[in-house]
């Protein structure tokens, strides 16, 4: 007897569109880039129904920085570190965060893929890590951050130049997690 295309291939399963259509949007979200400068463009809401909450949302509730070492995480050089406040929803919202770091007033972009850069004098050290007091908080800092404020590495990390870069353009911290110094740059050097 000979076999035919129906013996050799397995019965195909029916599909629901609308479902890959839901995972496929699910997954275009998650996968968002943070543009520009911001800190959380995207968050996703927990406890509630799914949805965006943009940092820049014109009926965004506006925070104020905590005056309580024990809410807002005064660093050891006594900068007091802005908390937020979830909307008023009583949504909490969890942020995707670009690697960053504020520091003389200008914003130091993570370049991932670079080779390890090799540390030159100590500037500071970060004063408020920026995922951790908005993770805690469940809620998204619409403010600005002080300098020494990073996403990428933990408060108390070591800021330092980077041996023979201008510190106007490249600054190196150790990432969280795992100490190794990265290379931080200001997008129009």
């Amino acid at each position: 007897m000979t076999k035919t295309l129906n013996d050799l291939v397995p019965p195909i399963v029916p599909v629901d569109l609308d479902e890959v259509m839901r995972e496929g949007r699910r997954r275009r979200r998650r996968a968002t880039a943070i543009q520009g400068g911001l800190a959380a463009a995207l968050a996703v809401v927990v406890g509630g129904t799914t949805g965006y909450w943009w940092v820049n949302r014109p009926d965004a509730v506006p925070a104020t920085p905590a005056t309580s070492p024990a809410v807002s995480g005064t660093s050891t050089s006594g900068v007091v570190c802005p908390t937020p406040t979830p909307p008023p929803n009583g949504e909490k919202t969890l942020a995707s965060y670009s690697g960053l770091l504020y520091w003389g007033g200008r914003t130091y972009f993570w370049e991932q893929g670079q080779e390890p850069p090799t540390p030159g004098a100590k500037l500071g050290e970060v004063t408020c890590d920026i995922v951790a007091i908005q993770d805690k908080a469940f809620a998204i800092w619409r403010g600005s951050w002080p300098d020494g404020s990073s996403t990428v590495a933990s408060r108390g990390a070591p800021i330092h130049e980077v041996k023979g870069e201008d510190p106007r353009c490249e600054l190196t911290v150790k990432r969280r997690g795992d100490s190794r110094w990265v290379r931080l740059r200001v997008k129009d050097c």
